[in-house]
């Protein structure tokens, strides 16, 4: 165990010409850690600018890959996928896009669609559960995110000034603010995002009092939050409110009220949103007049006609076009239902549902069983003992002190968050919502692995 620890300590010391020279120099004396590293750093810079543009969007990914294969490579003995307890999960996830493309009434063009995922977001999860190999490192992946919410922020902001987005030079669409992702889902991406990076608040507390953490949360947070509420994003809202819900009640099971800064924030967003609606997007008749009412009943329709195995990937369509089926408020050319679960029944029918159901939600069951407990612990006896582990010897191992479990809790929450966003999100195969849900697995099964080798090494 001790020398897993030591190939992961990094010189603190040196200019950063030295330091680089000591990084490459690995590659020759311990390419697994080069690897690693090299591994963890594309997948950082990969979060911290996703919303760069696509072209960015579909190279790092890559990069990301070609580290993840070389680690394996090296230190498959000591890889997170080679113990990883819940591979079924994803085999039944593969499943259920195999039926979408070979039961398909296109298949060629439903393979091109999953194809095209597969660097955008069905890799991102292998590559995340291999990053986190230490606190400072799921630390770092925080921060990566509260840079992402931050610059982000500060693109909208700019948008609303000049009526452009700076770098990209997007427009605002139909007066919502779209940032430097081009889209009013920008409030979708910032809600998602929004969750483990607040994060940094348990950071900031390792540190510093509360007012001056709260100040420094307030200003880190400020931009992004203008941004999410220009977007007027109503799926990043409701997500945002379930996951503050979820966490009260069964964290801090509604009686605590020492951790409710994160909570506190998303219900007064949420009432600024809906008592302070310039839009009228928040209007009861805003909701009744909603397209996505037409968009649910040609998802049913699909069903019905392709109820074993779906229409297809991508197919929601064509599909709904070979039934005579025309929406009233959207555009012919709209691709999907507006709801990840219906999309999943459209692409893949009943069977293929029941694997795709089963990942969802599989993996729902997995992380709250292996979370809830450790959290409720650490809420029961907040606040104790957390100078004393911030500057502990073991401090830096994943699963040894409160701030790692509190931390990882917020990544599993936004999983949750996005399951709620999908209820009126777009589809499946937008598989960037499924990359931010899933950054947090792999600093999940590194804590346990770190508690177990400690009991056996106690006993």
């Amino acid at each position: 165990m001790s020398e897993n620890r030591s190939t992961h300590v990094t010189s603190q010391g040196g200019s950063v010409r030295e330091q680089l020279s000591a990084f490459f120099a690995l590659r020759h004396t311990n390419p697994a850690l080069f690897w690693q590293r090299s591994l963890f750093w594309t997948f950082w810079f990969h979060m911290a600018f996703f919303a760069v543009g696509y072209g960015f969007r579909e190279v790092m990914p890559i990069l990301s890959l070609i580290c993840l294969v070389m680690y394996y490579r090296y230190s498959w003995k000591e890889s997170v996928l080679r113990t990883l307890p819940v591979k079924p999960l994803f085999a039944s996830l593969w499943v259920m896009m195999f039926i979408g493309v070979a039961f398909s009434i296109d298949p060629w063009e439903s393979f091109l669609e999953v194809g095209s995922s597969f660097n955008k977001g069905l890799i991102l999860p292998f590559i995340a559960m291999e990053c986190v190999k230490s606190l400072k490192d799921l630390k770092r992946l925080v921060a990566a995110l509260v840079i992402s919410f931050f610059w982000v922020g500060l693109s909208g902001i700019w948008q609303a000034i000049t009526g452009f987005d700076f770098p990209m030079g997007y427009p605002t669409h139909a007066g919502r603010l779209t940032a430097a992702i081009g889209d009013y889902c920008v409030g979708n991406y910032l809600s998602l995002v929004l969750i483990p990076a607040l994060g940094v608040w348990f950071i900031f507390r390792e540190r510093f009092t509360f007012k001056k953490s709260l100040v420094l949360l307030c200003v880190v947070l400020a931009p992004g939050l203008f941004t999410l509420y220009g977007a007027a994003a109503r799926s990043g809202l409701v997500a945002l409110m379930a996951a503050a819900f979820v966490w009260w009640a069964l964290v801090m099971r509604f009686w605590r009220w020492k951790v409710l800064v994160p909570a506190v924030l998303v219900l007064g967003l949420a009432g600024l949103l809906f008592f302070h609606d310039t839009s009228g997007r928040m209007s009861v008749q805003a909701f009744q007049d909603n397209g996505r009412w037409d968009l649910w009943d040609f998802a049913l329709a699909i069903l019905r006609n392709w109820p074993i195995f779906g229409a297809g990937a991508d197919m929601y369509n064509t599909a709904f076009r070979s039934l005579g089926l025309v929406p009233t408020k959207d555009l012919i050319t709209i691709e999907h239902p507006h709801n990840l679960y219906l999309d999943i029944l459209c692409s893949s029918g009943l069977v293929g549902a029941s694997f795709g159901f089963f990942f969802l939600f599989g993996m729902l069951w997995w992380l709250g069983r292996r979370l809830l407990p450790r959290l409720r612990a650490i809420a029961d006896h907040f606040g104790e003992n957390a100078a004393q582990e911030a500057q502990g010897s073991d401090a830096d191992i994943p699963g040894r002190t409160s701030a790692y479990w509190q931390i990882t809790g917020l990544f599993g929450l936004g999983y949750l968050a996005w399951l709620v966003n999908g209820v009126t999100g777009h589809e499946f195969y937008r598989m960037w919502w499924l990359a931010q849900a899933m950054q947090g697995l792999g600093a999940i099964v590194m804590g346990e692995r770190c508690e177990k080798e400690e009991g056996s090494e106690k006993s």
